[in-house]
């Protein structure tokens, strides 16, 4: 069974951009307007101009603001993803408006023409061979139906899959060769597009149902272990019963003795404020009777010196009590020993003679020590009351601190106690009730799986007989892609390699039937190792070849699968050569610019100015000298970078250099 003969890629033939601030254009006409037509055409420019930019507005100009989700089955999610709107619009200063894109592109014979404004891709305008599509309410749905139609694939998400990993070759690139999962989608697309809905509707389906089979297994599991666990309980029920009895005792007593112990410790407290109360009673008392003692000597002192002024007076108290010389502020413990050893003879404190006899002072002094003695000898059995209050309270003290921490020892040991309760009661086995909602609930849920299973199996078996048709119609074309695979690629490797069909088994869902599905693995052999080590990822192989493999891999397949012609659109293919693979690269993409049908194939490649013959070679036609009318020179149609304006003398004669590099026969 071969390919039908349904499948249109685009072909670009004419771009038209107006009013957007990044490509001004020539002052003589403004914007870009290119008319492409077959071979190559190459975007020249510097870092920062835009050329990265003008090849996504093309893209975008034919997908609106819309991208196709990663390769593998999405489930029930949409294939078709939102992307930024307002992308364009913050490249310049005015945000885009009024700018415009217009893009005309062909399928097969038929002039599809798309109008999109640039600040948000709404899509204003779509003709079909010079007539508008009929849209009653939403162009945007009416356009994705018919570009779906034109190409011959079923859906707008298969249009977005042919653009992403056959067409066009940007930053955000995929790989297809080095993709099993990519390389499905897009031979779905192409190789059975009247049951690709089928089969995506097939891959959701077994995806929900593998996930169902999955959770309901999952929920089973964890109810039967629950069931194990309940059963393990019965069996020990008895004995846990008995252990939690004897808990409860201990703790009915240990709950009762803490109402004791808080009992008494209430009573504790209150014996300890009462002796702190007396405590400080005591010691006002004391203070009181210190201070009519010191009161009292103080007098009797005065006494003693009553024939001095109060100014001399002072400077012999001050001695006496505080033992500090009033003239010079030192100690002065001897002065003030001879002082009271005179007081105590009776003898004249100032001189040290003997006194003259006077009952009246005598008798006036003798009474002031007699009261100052009594008043010492009271305030000495007040500290003894105010020592033994302290000792009361302290005594008040430790009690309510051992009660308190008997009761902290206590309510640990209960805490304790009633964990190891709680943990004995979780093992004893749950009421009957739920026991039987189990049971109910485990039938249930084997059923579940098993429909689960049952769906998932009968639609593994209808996508299996949907692969089947698919493998036999690439099966059909595998030896040509094979053919013009290496027909590319010849002209630009040295190693030997080899493609191979090689369908990738795989499981859609997590688990169920493992399905083959359509796919070319590349078998690479490394010079390193003189043919010892076959290289099959693209981590084993060096950055160009990893890239030019992938482009001649989807160059061979739109040459096998296209009716007419096709257009090819890479970003950058300058970055990954040195200056020998650069002239190889160039003759490999000028093959398929060379070829194609009908309108002939496009190849629109954008550049950095680089001094290789990559540009010369892309330039020539069908062999003949490099041509400046396929080229779209952003040196004056951007707006200028600071370093364009800086350097644009250089630039401008690297320019003239690349367009001149090479004759006739692209040398």
């Amino acid at each position: 069974m071969g390919v039908e003969a349904v499948i249109r890629l685009p072909v670009l033939e004419r771009l038209q951009i107006k009013g957007y601030q990044l490509y001004p254009g020539l002052a003589s006409a403004g914007g870009i307007d290119v008319a492409f037509d077959r071979g190559a055409w190459v975007i020249i420019g510097t870092n920062g101009l835009g050329k990265s930019t003008l090849l996504l507005l093309i893209r975008q100009a034919l997908t609106g603001a819309a991208a196709v989700t990663n390769a593998g089955p999405a489930g029930n999610r949409s294939d078709i993803i939102p992307t930024d709107r307002r992308f364009f619009a913050t490249r310049v200063a005015d945000g885009a408006r009024g700018a415009t894109v217009t893009l005309s592109v062909k399928f097969g014979a038929q002039l599809l023409v798309i109008s999109r404004r640039v600040d948000d891709l709404v899509l204003t305008s779509c003709e079909l061979d010079g007539t508008p599509l009929p849209c009653e309410a939403d162009l945007e749905a009416a356009y994705r139906q018919t570009i779906a139609t034109l190409m011959g694939v079923s859906s707008f998400a298969d249009v977005l899959r042919v653009l992403r990993y056959l067409v066009f070759v940007l930053e955000d690139r995929d790989g297809l060769i080095w993709s099993p999962q990519a390389q499905t989608e897009v031979f779905r697309a192409l190789f059975v597009p009247e049951r690709a809905a089928k089969w995506r509707e097939l891959e959701a389906e077994i995806v929900s149902t593998d996930s169902g089979a999955r959770n309901a297994n999952s929920l089973l599991t964890s109810i039967l272990k629950r069931q194990e666990k309940e059963h393990k309980k019965i069996e020990g029920a008895a004995e846990i019963r008995m252990q939690l009895a004897s808990l409860a005792g201990e703790q009915d007593r240990d709950e009762a003795l803490e109402l004791e112990l808080l009992k008494a410790r209430d009573a504790a407290e209150d014996r300890r404020v009462d002796a702190r109360t007396a405590l400080r009673q005591r010691e006002e008392e004391s203070e009181g009777k210190r201070r009519g003692y010191e009161r009292l000597k103080f007098n009797a002192l005065r006494q003693a010196f009553g024939d001095l002024p109060n100014s001399e007076q002072y400077l012999f108290i001050k001695v006496l009590t505080e033992r500090i010389c009033s003239s010079c502020g030192q100690e002065a413990d001897e002065l003030a020993a001879e002082f009271e050893r005179r007081r105590s003879e009776k003898l004249c404190a100032v001189c040290g003679k003997k006194k003259p006899v006077d009952d009246t002072i005598v008798s006036a002094e003798a009474f002031s020590e007699e009261r100052a003695s009594q008043a010492y000898a009271g305030w000495v059995a007040a500290e003894e009351q105010v020592a033994n209050a302290r000792e009361t309270l302290s005594l008040a003290e430790a009690e309510f601190d051992q009660l308190a921490a008997q009761i902290i020892q206590l309510r640990t040991a209960l805490d304790m106690r009633a964990r190891e309760m709680r943990n004995l009661q979780r093992k004893l086995p749950v009421d009957e009730r739920q026991g039987a909602r189990d049971l109910d609930e485990t039938m249930l849920l084997r059923e579940r799986v098993v429909q689960f299973r049952s769906e998932r199996e009968h639609a593994e078996n209808a996508l299996e007989e949907l692969l089947r048709t698919a493998r036999m119609a690439v099966e059909a074309t595998k030896d040509k892609i094979s053919e013009v695979f290496s027909h590319y690629a010849d002209q630009f490797l040295h190693e030997k390699f080899r493609l191979v069909y090689s369908p990738d088994r795989r499981t859609v869902g997590q688990t169920g039937k493992s399905l083959e599905f359509p796919s070319f693995e590349l078998e690479l052999t490394s010079g390193a190792t003189e043919g010892r080590s076959t290289r099959r990822n693209a981590s084993q192989v060096s950055l160009s070849q990893r890239e030019y493999l992938d482009y001649a891999f989807r160059m061979a397949v739109m040459s096998v699968i296209a009716t007419d012609s096709g257009t090819f659109v890479i970003d950058g293919p300058e970055g990954s050569l040195d200056s020998v693979f650069a002239r190889r690269a160039g003759q490999m993409l000028e093959s398929y610019a060379n070829a194609g049908g009908g309108e002939g194939n496009r190849l629109i490649v954008a550049c950095n100015l680089v001094d290789t013959q990559l540009i010369p070679i892309l330039l020539r036609g069908e062999s003949g000298p490099p041509s400046e009318r396929r080229v779209i020179n952003l040196l004056g149609l951007a707006t200028p970078s600071a370093a364009l304006d800086a350097l644009r003398p250089e630039y401008e004669e690297a320019y003239r250099r690349v367009i001149a590099n090479a004759g006739p026969d692209g040398k």
